[in-house]
């Protein structure tokens, strides 16, 4: 199942082919994108993606989180 919105349609389909390293971040109580959605895209990212899910975060609760921060920081410096 993947939320009905063209984008992210499109989204499920192109996500395996992405060649970069990737910081996914996901509220559990997003009602607009579900959770399950975010969930299958880390899993289609593999190990080039890193997958932060926020307890009880809402659709833009990641822009308020200190540990998105930093993984952001992190992606950006590289290892």
């Amino acid at each position: 199942h993947w939320t009905i919105v063209p984008d992210m349609v499109r989204a499920k389909d192109l996500i395996g082919r992405v060649k970069i390293p990737v910081l996914l971040v996901h509220g559990d109580a997003d009602l607009v994108n579900p959770v399950d959605d975010a969930r299958a895209a880390a899993r289609q990212l593999g190990p080039k993606g890193r997958y932060i899910e926020l307890r009880g975060g809402g659709h833009v609760s990641p822009l308020d989180d200190e540990k998105v921060h930093e993984a952001i920081v992190a992606l950006v410096d590289g290892p």
